[in-house]
């Protein structure tokens, strides 16, 4: 499991990396039901496979690394990588009322890179987190269709003294208050004696 959401009903929707697939749990966190590309070289009679084909085509490890929730219908999940090497990242907008795939919706990188968190803003709108090696990228993104616009926010955040060369962002949530909270990664660092620190960071999106 990579990432997850809860949904207005209290459903508990999660993303695998390595499959990939999509797991509903109930409020008793019993599975109720899983979701798998057609076409999927794994076969189980409990799996319900109607996600699109070409999601059997993800990297290794770099499946459903993030996933949001809109609040209402629908939950948008983000592939970690491009599938193919077509430099796309693939996101499936997922209709938790019908349990099918609405839309697929894509955009291109910043740079070749792996993206490693996003979180739902309003209509179309998205905090997405990008990596590749030391460079870190933290962009919000309209996605409509197959066009995609990218306005980049971290040039904002990289003037704040605190996180000066320490930004490794590993996870992004709004509030209904307009609040984006920024997750820091500590590369599994436990003790003090961890160079990295971890440490969420609020920023407030003017209107």
């Amino acid at each position: 499991m990579e990432s997850f959401v809860i949904d207005k009903n209290g459903s508990y929707w999660l993303g695998e990396e390595y499959y990939p697939s999509i797991i509903k749990l109930d409020k008793d966190l019993k599975v109720v039901k899983r979701f798998a590309p057609i076409s999927s070289p794994i076969k189980n009679p409990k799996i319900t496979y109607n996600l699109p084909e070409e999601f059997n085509h993800i990297m290794k490890n770099r499946g459903f690394e993030s996933m949001t929730y809109d609040g209402r219908e629908h939950i948008y999940v983000f592939t970690q990588s491009d599938l193919e090497n077509k430099k796309d990242i693939k996101v499936i907008k997922f209709n938790i009322n019908t349990e099918k795939v609405d839309e697929i919706l894509k955009y291109k990188f910043s740079e070749r890179n792996i993206m490693s968190a996003a979180t739902y803003v309003d209509d179309n709108n998205f905090y997405i987190a990008e990596k590749l090696y030391n460079k870190h990228f933290l962009d919000k993104i309209t996605l409509k269709n197959d066009i995609y616009k990218r306005t980049s926010i971290l040039r904002l955040l990289s003037q704040k003294d605190k996180i000066k060369g320490n930004i490794k962002i590993e996870g992004l949530a709004m509030d209904d208050k307009n609040n984006l909270y920024i997750i820091n990664d500590n590369d599994f660092g436990i003790d003090d004696k961890n160079v990295k620190n971890s440490f969420i960071m609020k920023f407030h999106k003017k209107k």
